[in-house]
């Protein structure tokens, strides 16, 4: 007796061309996930995946020999005590982080204000710089051009002394 095997059903609600080609490659049965209803009876199979339904997944619990059991269970009041003293730390320390993260910006603005002005002062000392350097190179040319004025006035100055000496021995021979 040849058994037939049971197929793998896959759930989904996206049937494009692509998607349908990927998992049926993958050894799938697609199924529409829309479509089944609550009491509609359940397709056997070997594995389901994808947007399984709640039946399927209950009755393959029950087949692995597990049970679902829903409890209706009450906090006791030092686990809620213990509960909300946590619930107000994280609240504590989520405003306290949002401080903190305000601060740090802030003092990244300050640093950056900082980190500008000393690039602008910089910017004005290397202007001072230039300036220095021109009004050195002019007081070299003027302490140059002062000392051809002094050479050329003893100059002038000698030159009169020796025509007046000049004129004095001249007069002296008459």
């Amino acid at each position: 007796m040849n058994q037939k095997q049971k197929p793998r059903l896959y759930f989904t609600n996206d049937f494009s061309p692509e998607n349908v080609k990927k998992l049926q490659g993958q050894g799938w049965t697609l199924r529409r996930a829309s479509a089944y209803r609550p009491g509609d009876s359940l397709e056997e199979c070997s594995e389901v995946s994808g947007d399984v339904p709640q039946a399927y997944l209950d009755a393959k619990k029950k087949a692995n020999g597990k049970l679902t059991v829903q409890l209706d269970v009450e906090t006791s009041p030092a686990l809620q005590k213990a509960l909300d003293d946590a619930k107000a730390e994280c609240e504590k320390v989520a405003a306290e982080n949002t401080e903190l993260t305000e601060q740090l910006k802030k003092e990244r603005q300050a640093v950056k204000n900082l980190t500008d002005e000393v690039t602008d002062t910089k910017a004005i000392l290397q202007a001072i710089e230039a300036e220095r350097d021109a009004l050195a190179a002019k007081l070299t040319a003027l302490e140059a051009k002062e000392t051809v004025i002094v050479v050329n006035e003893t100059t002038a100055i000698g030159s009169e002394k020796i025509a007046v000496n000049a004129a004095k021995a001249a007069k002296a021979k008459t």
